[in-house]
């Protein structure tokens, strides 16, 4: 198999981040949910943490919870945006063109890949980061902040976060290989996506801030997505995207 020639998916990272900077229609939400997801799980932390709620959870357990529902984020912006990633180029009518440049299949797939998932990864480390600063100013012991699952933080943000990332945008550029319309793609993806996230979130929650079953889930997530790439690759050729849902 021919090396990918990074400069050229560089070059079509490049344009298709531009795309994504001019669209008011995909910054709108790619802003938005992080703010609305970081500071509603911040709040309820603190809420925890001060004892102003009834949950009966622990400070470190609390943490911990309203942490993994910032695994939404890795999901839901890859759809939001590789879902429209084909159909866009479609619509716009730069599809050809596209697929007529010295592009390989494999370079065109990792280029397509990187657009939804670079921002989405991006500002969800940046969540991430907002959530730990916020929480540090909540806790109001050193001890307290000492017995936080700090270590299982780092593992969602820095591997299960990547991993859903990567599964959500194998998921939606197969979804707008085949698809005529953006809103479509995006119900379509999101659709075939939000079992394996709600299954995400409850055996999340059900193994807790335990490091060897979270490595574990980290697997099963990991075998989940190189299965669906297998998918994605068989569908994604020059020759299909260009005839597929026109």
């Amino acid at each position: 198999m021919r090396p990918i020639r990074w400069p050229l998916v560089k070059e079509l990272l490049h344009k298709d981040l531009e795309e994504i900077a001019r669209s008011r229609q995909l910054l709108y939400p790619l802003f938005v949910l992080p703010v609305f997801l970081t500071g509603d799980a911040l709040v309820t932390f603190s809420f925890a943490a001060n004892g102003l709620s009834n949950n009966g959870l622990s400070t470190s357990t609390a943490f911990f919870t309203f942490a993994e529902f910032l695994l939404l984020l890795p999901v839901i912006l890859p759809i939001l945006l590789g879902a429209s990633s084909v159909v866009l180029e479609k619509t716009n009518r730069t599809l050809e063109p596209l697929l007529s440049t010295p592009l390989t299949d494999t370079e065109l797939l990792v280029g397509k890949s990187l657009a939804p998932l670079v921002p989405a990864l991006s500002l969800t480390a940046a969540s991430y980061l907002v959530y730990s600063l916020g929480a540090l100013a909540v806790v109001d012991s050193r001890e307290s902040v000492a017995n936080l699952p700090w270590g299982s933080l780092l593992l969602a943000a820095f591997l299960l976060a990547p991993l859903l990332g990567l599964l959500s945008t194998f998921v939606a550029l197969a979804v707008s290989t085949k698809a005529k319309e953006v809103r479509s793609a995006q119900q379509i993806a999101t659709l075939l996506v939000l079992p394996i996230l709600l299954a995400v979130i409850g055996v999340g929650l059900a193994v807790g801030p335990n490091l060897v079953g979270q490595l574990v889930f980290a697997l099963g997530i990991g075998a989940i997505a190189y299965a669906v790439l297998q998918v994605t690759v068989s569908r994604f050729h020059r020759d299909q995207i260009l005839v597929a849902g026109v």
